[in-house]
Order: C-alpha cells, then structure tokens, then sequence
C-alpha cells in the first residue's frame, strides 16, 4: 500500500514508480494533481483510490495551523522488511504518531 498524502503530479510519479502488482495506491492529497492511466502507464493489475477527508478550506486551515505551529506530529520510518512489526506495533497500539515504511 502506497499512501499518497500530497497528491501532486511529483508524488503521484513516484507512487507509480513504487507500487506492484496487486498493490493499492490511495491518494488522500488534494493537490490536483494526474498520473496517466492506461495498460502501459501503471503498473498492472494495482489499485488506485481517493479519501477525501475534508474540504479545501479545512485543509487551507490545517496548513495554517502547521505553520503557525500548531500542530505536533511524529513520524518514525522502518524499512520496508520491517512490515510484519510494523503491523504487530499498530495492533498493540505500540505507535507514537504514523509508521512509514521506506522501500
């Protein structure tokens, strides 16, 4: 799984690059961005989705707040052999903010 939090044309390219087959791509950026879709230009047999959380004025507002520092976050990154851990730890609730697994 490939999540997609920007959704330019730059992330989606490299969502592109990264995913395999039978893998999912969910884009929840609003950056408008486009990757070319068709049998040669993705990967075959992937999925590609949207989450839309919210508005564009919510998300205007919460950049905002990041910049002002408002917002706290944590962001630990594994590789991507560390999945099955990585899995366990959410189950647990043993995380402190997002997993990113690092290919």
């Amino acid at each position: 799984v490939v999540f997609d939090y920007v959704g330019a044309d730059e992330t989606l390219a490299t969502c592109n690059r990264i995913i395999r087959r039978g893998g999912l791509v969910v884009e929840v950026g609003a950056w408008d961005g486009s990757v070319a879709f068709g049998f040669s230009r993705i990967p075959h047999e992937t999925w590609w989705t949207q989450s839309m959380w919210g508005s564009r004025d919510d998300l205007v507002e919460v950049v905002r707040l990041a910049q002002r520092g408002g917002l706290r976050y944590s962001v630990e990154r594994l590789p991507l052999e560390g999945a099955a851990e990585a899995h366990r730890r959410i189950r647990t609730g043993d995380v402190d903010g997002r997993l990113v697994l690092i290919p």
